[in-house]
């Protein structure tokens, strides 16, 4: 008796997720637009073109789900390396995810608040916090006063 696989199983390649956040990145502002009217229109468009590129056979449905892993994924490795004590984390496609999600404050606070200390990031030194700047600011106790 033979088995056979119901699902349609195709593996993501390096290749086809590079393909995949190029994708993400050129059709993502356009959703909304006439072109683009929601995001369920979105992985339809970016399924099709990955399937014309890579003579490959995904669905919307595959395209969407691997699109949420890698930014599950991109979450986890941010939140694992603005914690102190513990060793860095590394993301295959971090450099790329970063173009995307830079000026996300859910992916990269101003702030870090701790239970004692507020930790200003140094991307944002030259930012400012009411009167004083980040830079001036640095990392302070919410106990002293």
């Amino acid at each position: 008796m033979q088995l056979v696989s119901s699902c349609n199983e195709t593996a993501w390649s390096h290749n086809a997720t590079l393909i995949l956040i190029d994708l993400y990145k050129r059709y993502r502002n356009k959703v909304g637009t006439f072109e683009i009217r929601n995001l369920k229109k979105q992985w339809e468009v970016i399924a099709s073109e990955v399937n014309s590129i890579l003579n490959n056979n995904f669905t919307p449905a595959q395209v969407e789900n691997q699109w949420r892993v890698l930014e599950r994924y991109y979450k986890k490795v941010i939140d694992n390396n603005n914690k102190t004590g513990r060793s860095q984390k590394l993301f295959t496609y971090e450099k790329e995810m970063d173009e995307i999600y830079e000026k996300k404050r859910n992916m990269h606070p101003e702030l870090l608040l701790d239970s004692n200390i507020v930790q200003i990031p140094k991307s944002t030194e030259n930012s400012t916090l009411g009167n004083k700047s980040f830079k001036e600011q640095g990392e302070f106790s919410l106990t002293n006063k």
